[in-house]
């Protein structure tokens, strides 16, 4: 007999959007992240991907699981300080968005994280905590 399938994953509520960053480079610096090495270091990613919500009242909140930020976190604070776009960043580095309906997201994205290894399957870096 096969696995039993995982249950499916739930579904995000509406007004809720993947915001994926990455550059052309595929190095993009986010800061406030928990990787960082000094406190005021970015970790470069070649893409990152946060969940935005938007309240009944209009207010955008950011979810960051690699933020050491306030989970949520006001839109406008993220912005600032994690994405720092006043920051003269080099052309190639700078940060590009692709927003993704949240539904979308969750029924056609995936990664099997194999940019993240070497070949033969060892971790470039050690994955998140809850991998």
């Amino acid at each position: 007999p096969s696995e039993p399938r995982p249950p499916p994953p739930p579904r995000p509520r509406p007004g809720a959007f993947a915001v994926l960053i990455s550059s052309a480079a595929r190095r993009t610096p986010v800061w406030h992240q928990r990787l960082r090495r000094g406190a005021d270091d970015p970790v470069v990613w070649d893409y990152h991907a946060v969940l935005v919500v938007r309240e009944a009242g209009g207010r955008k909140l950011v979810l960051d699981l690699d933020s050491t930020l306030p989970f949520p976190c006001p839109a406008e604070r993220y912005v600032s300080e994690a994405i720092r776009p006043r920051l003269r960043l080099l052309p190639e580095c700078q940060q590009l968005f692709r927003v993704v309906d949240a539904e979308l997201f969750v029924a056609h994205f995936c990664t099997d994280r194999s940019h993240m290894k070497r070949p033969g399957g060892r971790w470039l870096a050690p994955p998140p905590p809850w991998e």
